[in-house]
């Protein structure tokens, strides 16, 4: 938090949020990058998610790829991130066969 402070607050307000889509990313002189396993990134090469380890991804970013799959009626009753991976991996074998 103290490089926060130090560098400033770069959003409009203090409680500044996002929407429950955006994906992880980095701002920096006004330029938004994402990392590379980030379904955010705003590529369309996302549809070729076998190559993604699901494993690394946060819970927001997980959710944002299930939705995108049209998986969230299997997401039912899910409490740990295992769960979420192990669909996604699933649905990616899957696709690639």
């Amino acid at each position: 938090m103290f490089v926060l402070f130090y560098l400033g607050w770069p959003w409009p307000s203090q409680d500044h949020v996002f929407p429950g889509t955006k994906t992880r990313f980095a701002l920096q002189n006004g330029v938004e990058t994402y990392p590379p396993t980030s379904t955010g990134a705003g590529t369309d090469n996302e549809d070729s998610n076998n190559c993604v380890d699901f494993s690394t991804l946060s819970i927001k970013e997980l959710k944002v790829a299930i939705s995108r799959a049209n998986l969230q009626d299997q997401t039912q009753g899910f409490s740990e991130k295992r769960e979420f991976v192990e669909l996604l991996t699933t649905n990616a074998n899957k696709n690639a066969n």
